[in-house]
Formats: C-alpha cells, structure tokens, sequence
C-alpha cells in the first residue's frame, strides 16, 4: 500500500513541474533523464531604435557540486550563456543518471553599461531526482531571492536608449561671443581701414 501511495505521489509530481520538465529521455540502459529549463529575459526600451545586438545579457549557471549535470555536457560546475532580444527565451537541458538532489543558482553576470539596468536577482534551483520503477523521475523547484517558489526564470532588464534631440538655437553658445563674431569683424576691418586712409594721407603730405 505505501509503495504505491508513493508511486502515485511521483506521479503527481511529475505532472507539476510541467513548466520546468518538458521530456524524459531515456538512454540506451534505460536510466537517463533530461530535465529541460525555460530561461528568459526581457529588455524595456524606451523607442523602437535599437538592434538586437544592444540588448543582450550574459547568465551562469552554478552548479553546488562541480560533478553535477550542466548544459551542453559542460564541466566544472559552472557554464555561462548569453539572451539576446527585447523577449529572448533558451531551453537548457540538465541530463542525470542517477538519483540525488541537485542544487544550483542562475544570476546574471552582464557588466554595467551606460544607459543600462540589470536585474541582480538570483534563482535557486532544486532538482530532485527519484526512480520510479525503470525510470528517473525529478521534482523540479525554483526560488527567487525572498526564497518564494516562482514558476518562471525571468530577467527582467532595461535600456534607456532615446536620443534627445535639440534645435538649432539649443546648440548655439551660451556665452554670446560667437553670435557677434561678425559684427566684431565688421568692426575691426573698418576700423583698420580708417588707419589705412590716415596714413595714407599723412605719408603723401609730407611728399609733398
């Protein structure tokens, strides 16, 4: 009666992380699971001018044991990755072959750029690994740092990226020289050619 209450439990179970758990793989010996997440971003902007290559931002994932499962077969406990987008989704794939509980955290590790925020937030991640009968089942739980169970992993960032646009009058010198830079010409040639008529004059009277 318990074995079967507890087979009908990691059942349910598995039914619940529906939204982190997307397939089980099973490998050639049967005993291989991959538990696929759902990791997103999301940029705000304030116009439409910008290219998708100004809103990209750079994750890790750290494993809490360095012989834990990592995406792409990565080792050392430590695999980076980069979103790229206004609204950018990646699926990350965990493959376990044996049972454990296996912890990790995501954060976002984008340097701070001009016109820039990024979301600081860290995500920990619980994946509870089981057999049931010939396969691994897991029990996927992610907490965000006030450690309340979330359902999604998003980074939310933001990129101030409008241009301010002055008129011609804006981009004139404040100090008002150089809006008087031909009457001071003006002035100044005059006054030079006065010199040059008197002495002139005075040159061709004592000609004389």
């Amino acid at each position: 009666m318990n074995k079967t209450i507890k087979k009908l439990g990691l059942l349910l179970v598995l039914i619940m992380n529906i939204f982190f758990m997307e397939e089980t793989v099973n490998a050639k010996n049967g005993s291989a699971l991959t538990v696929v997440l759902n990791v997103g971003q999301q940029f705000d902007t304030l116009s439409n001018t910008y290219k998708d290559e100004d809103l990209k931002g750079e994750y890790c994932i750290l494993a809490k044991d360095n012989s834990y499962p990592l995406p792409e077969n990565m080792k050392g406990g430590k695999f980076n990755f980069e979103l790229q987008g206004k609204n950018h989704n990646r699926k990350l794939e965990f493959v376990f072959e044996q049972e454990g509980l296996y912890e990790y955290t995501i954060e976002q590790i984008s340097l701070e750029r001009q016109n820039y925020s990024f979301d600081k937030k860290v995500y920990n991640i619980f994946i509870d690994v089981e057999r049931l009968g010939e396969k691994l089942v897991a029990q996927v739980i992610v907490k965000n740092n006030l450690n309340e169970k979330v359902t999604n992993l998003i980074f939310n960032n933001s990129y101030n990226n409008e241009k301010a646009v002055f008129s011609k009058a804006d981009k004139l010198p404040k100090t008002g020289i150089a809006t008087n830079t031909k009457l001071f010409g003006i002035i100044f040639l005059g006054f030079g050619g006065i010199l040059f008529i008197v002495n002139y004059a005075h040159t061709k009277r004592r000609g004389l």
